[in-house]
This record gives structure tokens, sequence and C-alpha cells, in this order.
């Protein structure tokens, strides 16, 4: 017997809820179940694109029984009041990130669902980039120092802090390449934002964790090309990680040394480098609504999501508040 499709609907019209409508409505174990937005005329494109309905609540759809998940992809202001909504009305619930640009709203959001056991995912789409994952099960000693460069052109659209919107990826990824099992010792970050903005559009970030490994984190939107690099540094091994055209370097030093020739002076190092295979199992955003789908039937540990979520938001609000 074939088992029955997860209807999800969409919160959102923009660019990327229409993006997680198309996941949905591709996904093999998922449906689209409708559009909402305030937006009528973008509600409408984007439902219409898909062939579905268009709501003018969510009350609309719960009250029906007509969907077993929800992706919040509206504004980040108004996310804490829709989320909260849902979980009481015990509604598993995708959350686009930052699940709120307030710690003390996004922890609320989070013990109410280990309270009611609503399972809440977030929007760290990274986490299902192949070359994050094939780098990861390469992984077998502890980082010294992570890094990471997230820069992109400006956008005028965006009126979140680049923290919450871009370097809050690489906060998570790097709590995930530790093994999100250190403490974090100490965050310094320097934010610059333009002239009568209250917005960080540049971000650098440092963080030390208890077991003395540093992350060195970059992100700005106010680059003129876009660029997702990591680099992870090992005692034996570097690991060149772009996210964009999803690859994976490996380079491991394996001899140098000072040459005598002629009355001159040389200097000479060998390197093996690797290039390992990378398995592409799908879009991330897809292999994404794929995890969604499978905390909404239980297939999957709803706690451990719940307990990978809220630290990298804390990290993200120490990255704001102790910006010099």
């Amino acid at each position: 017997m074939s088992r029955s499709k997860s209807r999800i609907a969409v919160i959102g019209a923009g660019v990327m809820g229409a993006n997680h409508a198309r996941a949905i409505a591709q996904g093999l174990n998922t449906q689209l179940a409708g559009i909402i937005d305030f937006d009528k005329h973008k509600a409408t494109e984007t439902a219409s694109r898909f062939g579905v309905e268009v709501f003018e609540s969510v009350e609309q759809l719960t009250d029906k029984g007509l969907v077993d998940g929800v992706v919040i992809a509206a504004t980040t202001n108004s996310h804490a009041t829709i989320a909260s909504n849902l979980i009481h009305q015990r509604v598993p619930v995708l959350i686009e990130k930052p699940i709120t640009d307030d710690i003390e709203s996004t922890r609320e959001i989070l013990s109410l669902a280990h309270k009611t056991g609503v399972p809440v995912m977030c929007g760290f789409v990274e986490r299902f980039n192949p070359a994050i994952r094939t780098a990861m099960s390469m992984l077998d000693e502890p980082i010294k120092h992570f890094m990471s460069v997230r820069h992109s052109p400006a956008n005028p659209r965006t009126t979140a802090s680049v923290v919450y919107d871009l370097l809050i990826h690489d906060i998570d990824a790097a709590l995930a390449f530790n093994g999100r099992g250190h403490n974090v010792a100490n965050v310094m970050s320097v934010n610059w934002k333009p002239s009568g903005s209250d917005v960080d559009e540049i971000a650098d970030c440092v963080i030390r964790f208890d077991n003395q490994s540093i992350a060195s984190l970059s992100a700005s939107r106010q680059g003129q090309r876009k660029i997702r690099e990591l680099r992870v540094v090992t005692d034996n091994r570097l690991f060149d990680i772009d996210l964009l055209r999803v690859n994976v370097t490996v380079y491991r030093n394996v001899m140098q040394e000072v040459v005598e020739n002629s009355g001159t002076t040389a200097y000479r190092a060998e390197t093996i480098i690797d290039m390992p295979f990378i398995r592409h199992e799908g879009e991330p955003l897809a292999l994404q609504m794929r995890h969604f789908d499978q905390l909404i039937r239980g297939e999957i540990d709803f706690q451990e999501e719940l307990n990978s979520l809220l630290r990298p938001h804390e990290i993200a609000d120490l990255a704001i508040r102790n910006s010099d």
C-alpha cells in the first residue's frame, strides 16, 4: 500500500515562499495544500503556478484538517505569532531562518514545541548541501580552525541584520563541524552598518569553543559577487568547501624542507590533493523538505531537531550584542 502524501501549506508567497512551494509540489511524498499571503497578487500568482488554492488565513486550513504541516516563509517579524498559533494547534512547522530575530521569542517558541511535542524545523538549508555532508563524513579528527565567507551584493529588499540573514548559516555549520557537543567560550564580532541605518550589512565574527577550536566567520551584503566558501583545518588536513559549485578539495601537506643549492636557499613543500566524489541526492531545498516530511510522520527524532535550533540563534544574538 502506498503511503499518503503529507499536505503542507506555505505562508508567504515571496521568492523564498515560492521556492518552498515548488519543492513541496515536486516532492514524491509531499503535496502543496495551499498558499497564504497578505499580498493577494503574489499569493494568486504563486498558487496558480502550482494549481492550488489561496487561503485567507491559517485557520481555513487547520480548522478543516487540510494540512499536516506548514512552512512559514513570511516576514521575520511575523514568525513568532504565526508559529505559536500553529504549535498550539499541534501543527508541525518549518520556519525560514531565523526563527525570530529576538532571542527571547525564539526561546519561547522552542520551549512551547518541547512542551507540546510538536515538531519544529528551521530553514538551515546548508545542512543539506552535499558538499558539507561529504566533508563531514570524511572528518575523523578534531577541528582547529573553521573559516567561512558568505558574501553577496547589496539586497535592498532585506530588512534583517546580515547576522540573521547570512551569518547564521555559517554559525550553524561551525557548530555542526564541532559536533554540536562543545560549549562556546567566547563570541566576538565587528559589524558595519551604513550611515543612518540600524541594520548591519557586514559582520565578521570569531567564535572560540571550549576545546580551543576557533571559527572565523565573514558575512556581507556589500560584495560584488556571491561567495559561499568554507575551510576546515585539522592537524593533518585542510578541507576547502565551495557551497555554490558543490565541491570539496582536501589538502594534506606531507613534506616541507629548506634546500641549499649552489649558494641559494629554496623552500620546497609537497602537498597531496584529493577531490572526493560528491554524492548528489537532490537539491538541498528538496532534501530539507523531505526531512520535514519525515519529522511530520515521526520517522526521525523531533527532539534532536529541536535541540539543534537554539544555539545558532543564541550565538547570532551575541554576534549582534557583542559587536565593537
